[in-house]
């Protein structure tokens, strides 16, 4: 009956260990909350320029979905449009090591000149460009701890249109505890604990 229970709680830790390495974070929630992300844009407006749109991150679906827009100075005939690239960026750092996953979903206003990138460390991929018109897909990779993480809404001429890409079913995998895997390994060490004295 002793060696029964030994075997248990011996199961109990392995599964619960399991669980802690392979938890994994879904959607904008927890160390992921958008307020946790930096949104940063390279936008400057000219002096002057009321229609100029420096970019913007919406997160008012998380934690769903995000949804990020680059910047647009409107009207280039109105000559106040620099014709200087811009990004529109939101990023973070990776909470452990594991899957970064999530879908997106882009669309424009431009025909051109726009590009949605996926950022990972101190690189970009570009996923979709302005001149496919709407499109949607999927990215999945592995990421190692403290990575930076996000993506890119770029523009070559901030120009003539609006570009935006909508983030959902984001996930993050890795050394992350969550809260039943927890309780299950520390049931799994008492019952080791107990199982010891038994035999004391």
């Amino acid at each position: 009956m002793m060696k029964r229970i030994t075997q248990l709680t011996v199961v109990l830790v392995f599964l619960s260990w399991a669980g802690i390495a392979n938890a994994t974070i879904m959607g904008f929630t927890g160390a992921y909350d958008p307020s946790n992300w930096d949104f940063f844009t390279t936008a400057t407006p000219a002096a002057g320029d009321f229609d100029y749109f420096p970019g913007s991150v919406d997160t008012s679906l998380a934690p769903a979905s995000i949804r990020l827009t680059g910047a647009d100075c409107g009207d280039f005939n109105e000559g106040d449009c620099p014709g200087t690239s811009t990004d529109t960026t939101y990023t973070i750092q990776a909470v452990a090591a594991g899957l970064f996953m999530f879908d997106w979903s882009a669309d424009t206003d431009d025909s051109c000149c726009g590009d949605f990138r996926v950022i990972i460390g101190g690189a970009e991929t570009t996923l979709w460009g302005a001149q496919n018109g709407a499109n949607s897909g999927t990215y999945s990779t592995n990421v190692a701890a403290g990575t930076l993480i996000g993506w890119n809404m770029w523009s070559s001429d901030t120009c003539c249109g609006e570009d935006w890409v909508t983030i959902s079913s984001f996930k993050q995998g890795g050394n992350v505890p969550v809260p039943a895997t927890l309780a299950l390994f520390g049931i799994g060490l008492a019952g080791l604990g107990w199982s010891r004295r038994k035999k004391v």
